[in-house]
C-alpha cells in the first residue's frame, strides 16, 4: 500500500519503500544465503518484481519499508502485512551484512517498526512466522520481545517447522 509512514533512532531510517528500493531489496533477496532462509526459494526476476511491487502499492493493509543507514546507504527492507483488527503480520525482513556494517541492524529495525505500528499505526499486537531452524532471525524476533505461540510442519518442506511467534504491543 502507497504509505507515508516513517520513523528513524539508532542510526537507522525506516521509510516507506520506492520502485528503485524494491530492485535493491530484489537484489539482496536473490542471493543464494538469503534464499535459504526463505519460505520461497526461487530467484524472482525483474519484470516479476515490479509486478509484486505495483500490487503491493494497491493492497490495503500491507506496507513495505526500506531500511536504510542515517547516512542513506541501502541496508534492506521489511515489511507489515495483513494488517487488520488492530494487528499486523511482520515479515519479509532481510539485511545486508555488508552494508550494515555492524550486528544488530535487524533487531533496531524490527524494534522501531514495532514503535511505528503501535505509535503511528494505533496496532496492538504484531505476528509472525519463520522456519524454526532459522537462528539469527529467530534470536532477533525473541531479543525484540516475540514469544512463541505455535509450531507446525510445513507442508512445502517436509521435515521443516513453522514457528509462529507474536508481541503484545
Amino acid at each position: 500500500m502507497d504509505h507515508t509512514f516513517s520513523i528513524s533512532g539508532d542510526g537507522i531510517m525506516i521509510t516507506p519503500m520506492t520502485a528503485p528500493e524494491s530492485e535493491l531489496y530484489r537484489q539482496l533477496r536473490n542471493r543464494p544465503e538469503v534464499r535459504a532462509r526463505l519460505f520461497s526459494h526461487d530467484e524472482i526476476g525483474k519484470e516479476a518484481q515490479e509486478a509484486w511491487f505495483s500490487r503491493y502499492l494497491s493492497k490495503p493493509g500491507d506496507y513495505m519499508f526500506t531500511v536504510r543507514s542515517e547516512g542513506g546507504t541501502f541496508l534492506g527492507a521489511c515489511a507489515l502485512y495483513d494488517e487488520k483488527d488492530g494487528r499486523a503480520e511482520f515479515g519479509r525482513i532481510i539485511i545486508d551484512k555488508k552494508a550494515a556494517g555492524r550486528g544488530g541492524v535487524g533487531c533496531i529495525a524490527l524494534s522501531l517498526v514495532c514503535r511505528l505500528a503501535k505509535e503511528k499505526m494505533g496496532l496492538h499486537k504484531i505476528t509472525l512466522d519463520l522456519y524454526e531452524d532459522n537462528v539469527p532471525a529467530r534470536k532477533t524476533y525473541e531479543r525484540a520481545g516475540f514469544v512463541r505461540t505455535g509450531l507446525e510442519s510445513s507442508e512445502k518442506e517436509p521435515g521443516r517447522m513453522i514457528l509462529f511467534m507474536e508481541k503484545e504491543l
